[in-house]
């Protein structure tokens, strides 16, 4: 084999060894930035109506699942401010939307925390916290 035809093929294998290389790197990359494209759902409280002494009616907006999917959303509720899912919970729904939760056998003349939450693959998110007092 001449020297010009060694070189040529040296030349010609050493860009394929480095195209496979360069394809093997774009690929883990991609695969990688999958799942940075999911971030935790938007949710908030629409409403809080229809309170009595013992109950009342929350409604909260799932507005954005965050590139995933929402596998849960509700309320939670307590007397301290910013309940979580360790708290009093309504679990009524999942995916986009509003969803109504009704937490009863609440104590009369009580002041209570809400938020509501949403739950993806990412993790659970809450709205801002409000408050209501329930009837005398």
């Amino acid at each position: 084999m001449t020297t010009f035809k060694k070189i040529f093929l040296d030349y010609n294998l050493q860009y394929i060894i480095e195209m496979k290389f360069i394809l093997l790197i774009l690929l883990f990359l991609m695969a990688c930035t999958k799942d940075k494209d999911k971030f935790l759902p938007t949710v908030a409280i629409v409403s809080i109506t229809d309170i009595t002494s013992s109950s009342a009616k929350i409604k909260t907006k799932v507005a954005d699942e965050g590139g995933g999917t929402v596998t849960g959303t509700g309320a939670c509720w307590g007397t301290t401010i910013n309940p979580n899912l360790s708290n009093n919970v309504s679990n009524v729904g999942a995916g986009l939307g509003e969803f109504i939760s009704i937490p009863t056998k609440l104590n009369s003349n009580t002041t209570y925390n809400v938020r509501a939450f949403a739950t993806n693959e990412v993790g659970t998110s809450y709205s801002s916290n409000m408050s209501f007092t329930t009837l005398n």
